[in-house]
């Protein structure tokens, strides 16, 4: 066991180690045409078609030709077609197509399946390295190899083509600041930051909370001259953001609260955390079945605002007459944020289990005075999961917390223990 330690005090063997078990794991979920289609051609073709000030636009006659791409071919299809049919798109945030345009001018001889996923891949293993090498101490470096580098439920999301991977940028840039202090008062490198954090809350919105923690960090911190030129960058660019390049408008809350609830047993008949029970509870009530195909009538805005309309009267409804079920939800949710994420669709003992292992590690952490980690892994899901679980998509910003604070905490306590077990 000790020259097992002392191998990987060396920290080319940890590095090399990490890759081989990242690449291994990898291959296991490779390849990965990420998101379905009908929800992913929008930013894939989106890339050739999207005018800045004008709106987000994407070749809808691809779609078929899309779906019948199978293999590692996926990440050479280029989403040309001789005859485009140009639509247009609102309903998602719009930043993951600017990522996927600049990563494709990167690796041209990709793509942008392709390379997105190299974006993400090269990103994962930096991230990772620079975290466990640089930030953490030496006693904790290995457990955070483990827990977050070659965490297969980690890699599964780094090898998953699509928005979901970004959230943790925010989490990342908290981390540097509150443990290296790394950002010093230069101008354009704060304006650099800003643009960041903007691009990705305009891929991810949910970030916006772990954003926010970020300036009031820097707040408490005292750092003046790194906190007053970064708010007003973030401003400024934010405004610009959401008014050249942003053509999202069409997000309500109501559907991820209603279909929310099955994530849990309820006396309304919802049964699994699935978009489907929102649709089958609207066509209940209005006779209208929409279709979410490429083409579908659920883009219709009329039809898209009725069924807003429709869940929000009954997500009211449900709050007015039974709001147990959400505070219940809300505690069960936000407890589940302390681990890896809710398993969907596996029984509802399993997310109760999680549940309770999240509160221990909550627990651990006001035990170890961790609160700046506390609020840090609550921001990553404070937007939704008051409504709806924190699932593994979701929370990717949240599980590099976690895997980043028990790293940094676990293996003190076991040091401790085993101290005290020597000295008696």
């Amino acid at each position: 066991m000790e020259k097992m330690k002392d191998i990987f005090e060396k920290k080319w063997v940890r590095i090399v180690s990490f890759l081989i078990l990242f690449f291994a794991i990898s291959f296991l979920f490779l390849p990965d045409r990420g998101q379905s289609p009908v929800y992913s051609l929008q930013y894939f073709s989106g890339i050739d078609y999207i005018k800045i000030g004008k709106g987000w636009f994407f070749d809808a006659s691809l779609i078929d030709d899309f779906k019948s791409i199978h293999g590692w071919g996926i990440y050479l299809y280029k989403f040309k077609s001789i005859h485009p049919d140009i639509i247009s798109y609102s309903i998602n945030n719009t930043g993951l197509v600017y990522i996927t345009w600049l990563l494709s001018k990167i690796f041209f001889f990709l793509g942008p399946i392709g390379a997105l996923l190299i974006g993400q891949i090269i990103l994962h293993i930096l991230s990772t390295i620079y975290t466990a090498e640089k930030i953490l101490t030496k006693n904790s470096r290995l457990l955070f190899y483990l827990l977050y580098g070659v965490n297969p439920i980690v890699i599964k999301m780094v090898v998953f083509p699509y928005y979901y991977f970004w959230a943790f940028i925010p989490s990342l840039v908290f981390i540097i600041i509150s443990e290296k202090r790394f950002f010093k008062p230069n101008i354009l490198f704060q304006f650099l930051i800003a643009i960041l954090l903007v691009i990705t809350f305009g891929t991810r919105s949910t970030v916006i909370f772990t954003i926010l923690l970020i300036f009031l960090l820097f707040f408490v911190q005292k750092r003046i001259k790194i906190f007053i030129p970064l708010i007003i960058s973030f401003v400024l660019i934010f405004f610009l953001y959401n008014k050249y390049f942003s053509f999202s408008k069409n997000y309500h809350p109501w559907h991820t609260a209603y279909v929310g609830l099955g994530a849990y047993p309820n006396p309304y008949g919802v049964k699994l955390a699935s978009d489907d029970e929102g649709y089958d509870y609207f066509y209940s009530v209005t006779g209208k079945q929409l279709s979410t195909s490429i083409k579908g009538n659920y883009y219709d805005e009329n039809n898209l605002k009725e069924y807003n309309e429709v869940l929000e009267q009954r997500d009211l409804y449900i709050l007015k007459n039974n709001p147990f079920i959400f505070i219940r939800n809300g505690i069960l949710n936000y407890l589940q944020s302390f681990t890896f994420g809710t398993i969907v669709n596996r029984g509802y003992y399993i997310n109760y289990l999680l549940s309770l292992i999240g509160f221990i590690v909550l627990i651990f952490l006001v035990f170890k005075k961790e609160f700046w980690g506390i609020l840090a892994i609550s921001s990553t899901t404070l937007s939704f999961c008051l409504f709806y679980p924190p699932i593994i998509a979701y929370m990717f910003g949240g599980i590099f917390f976690v895997a980043f604070y028990l790293s940094k905490h676990l293996p003190g306590l076991f040091r401790s223990r085993l101290l005290t077990k020597n000295s008696v």
